[in-house]
């Protein structure tokens, strides 16, 4: 069972509980009252333990937010957020720009085919590699690099948009054109 602690140079609540390997972490809670640090205790270890499924998760998240910031965490699925964000573009880009980024984003949605549907937070480093890797294929470096960069960007607002918390495109390399993918 999560406990909490109190160092005694911090105002803050520590969190200690024990992870899906047994192993005792320790997070700051950031909350000053004992009660809600304890419930914030319970929320890590149930998530550090792997209990219930992702979505569980990310549902236990949003009733925490909801409840400790009073407004709603931001969720959309991969799909709904990058056709919102590309429409929210279309009067920012020349029209040949926008024709651009959409045949990105097109190819990425079909790219997924059923993870489009899942939640923006569950798209992977590993995934957008691949995305880029199977368009050097299909087409060529260069365009490769074109849809990666217009994913970098939407990843990013995804990100500054409070979205999703690490962005998966960040780390992925352009190619230097004529190196094999």
């Amino acid at each position: 069972m999560a406990s909490v602690i109190r160092y005694p140079r911090s105002k803050y609540w520590f969190a200690a509980f024990r992870d899906s390997r047994g192993r005792q972490r320790r997070r700051t809670t950031r909350e000053t009252d004992k009660r809600r640090a304890q419930t914030v205790a319970d929320q890590f270890e149930r998530i550090a333990q792997r209990k219930g499924s992702p979505q569980r998760v990310r549902q236990i998240f949003a009733e925490f937010y909801r409840e400790h910031y009073a407004e709603e965490l931001r969720v959309a699925t991969t799909r709904h957020y990058l056709e919102k964000w590309l429409a929210s573009r279309k009067s920012e880009l020349a029209p040949a720009t926008h024709r651009r980024y959409q045949k990105s984003i097109e190819k990425l949605i079909k790219f997924l085919a059923t993870d489009a549907d899942r939640d923006l937070g569950e798209i992977s480093k590993a995934q957008i590699t691949e995305f880029r890797n199977t368009q050097a294929e299909k087409s060529s470096q260069a365009n490769a690099n074109t849809d990666l960069k217009v994913l970098k960007i939407a990843f990013r607002a995804a990100r500054l948009d409070g979205y999703i918390w690490e962005d998966p495109a960040e780390g992925v390399k352009t190619f230097r054109l004529g190196d094999k993918p």
